[in-house]
């Protein structure tokens, strides 16, 4: 009979079972890999480094998680904490925001309608922007979870989930 999460987590917390942190891992790292790979526009590379880093913080920082029934979505706010992280350090995110200035800004990227995809509509995004939209449209999350995950204050989340979803609309052609 399988474990639960949360029986794994205490073996891991308890008696240190590193097979027990492995079978949590094997059971979450499709949905990580996954958010990571979205998030960082299709680059595997990237989201493979990003997942590693996030496996291991998870570790580091298991004794924080507080269940029950929600490692997966944990795990992977543990995970987009770190994309966000590595794009601030990197000056990406922060720059994209104060180049974009108004919301008004066409999309200057025009999708071929056989190869234009839902990864490629998301790379056109800000870094910001496209976290927002992952988490909130790919991962369920809500506003406030999205709140907690980015650092982003509360309107900040709610206006790049709109404008996000609305440059998708346009790219996509669904509106």
């Amino acid at each position: 009979m399988p474990q639960s999460d949360e029986d794994l987590i205490v073996h891991v917390l308890a008696l240190g079972d590193m097979n027990a942190f492995g079978d949590l891992i094997e059971r979450h790292q499709d949905r990580v890999r996954r958010t990571l790979l979205r998030l960082t526009s299709g680059n595997r590379a990237e989201a493979d480094d990003l997942a590693q880093d996030a496996f291991i913080h998870a570790y580091n920082k298991l004794a924080t998680y507080r269940g029950p029934g929600s490692f997966g979505p944990w795990l992977s706010r543990v995970a987009t904490s770190l994309f966000l992280q590595a794009k601030r350090k990197e000056g990406t995110a922060r720059t994209a925001l104060a180049e974009l200035g108004s919301e008004d800004i066409p999309v200057t990227r025009q999708p071929d309608a056989e190869t234009f995809d839902l990864d490629d509509a998301l790379a056109t995004l800000n870094p910001d922007e496209r976290s927002v939209v992952v988490l909130c449209f790919g991962e369920g999350m809500s506003h406030r979870e999205v709140v907690e995950v980015t650092g982003l204050p509360l309107g900040t989340v709610k206006s790049h989930a709109n404008r996000g979803r609305e440059k998708l609309r346009r790219i996509l052609g669904d509106g």
